[in-house]
């Protein structure tokens, strides 16, 4: 089973959180719903990690306001190792990146049910203490 470090972010902007949809080539989880993640390059730290991966796939600069304990995910694909972040952002303006993702919604923690969503997605909200 192969392993893969990555970082989450739960971008938000006031009560309001961002989720986007995976591109239907994507090799893991097409045209799923997740928060912003990537994979951590060598020599990066996490946090780097987290707000290059804001930027990259929202336009967006974001502000690291808390972490959580990494913890681990198995699927289909592997084993993840999942270091998850809360990130503010000071505007609602996104630029999604068409490689990466084809929409994206603003929505409130609660309607997380409505969408399908990559494993263990709501695991992200309840680390970081948000449900």
């Amino acid at each position: 089973m192969k392993t893969y470090a990555i970082v989450v972010g739960i971008v938000k902007i006031e009560s309001k959180i961002l989720i986007l949809k995976r591109n239907p080539t994507k090799r893991f989880d097409p045209k799923a719903w997740e928060f912003v993640s990537g994979f951590i390059k060598d020599h990066q730290s996490a946090e780097n990690t987290m707000l290059r991966e804001v930027k990259e796939e929202t336009g967006l600069d974001g502000e690291l306001i808390k972490s959580a304990k990494s913890f681990e995910v198995n699927d289909k694909y592997g084993r993840w190792i999942i270091i998850p972040f809360l990130i503010k952002v000071n505007s609602n303006n996104i630029k999604v990146n068409p490689a990466e993702h084809t929409e994206f919604k603003w929505i409130d923690i609660n309607e997380i049910d409505k969408f399908e969503t990559v494993a263990d997605l709501k695991k992200d909200l309840k680390v970081l203490g948000l449900i």
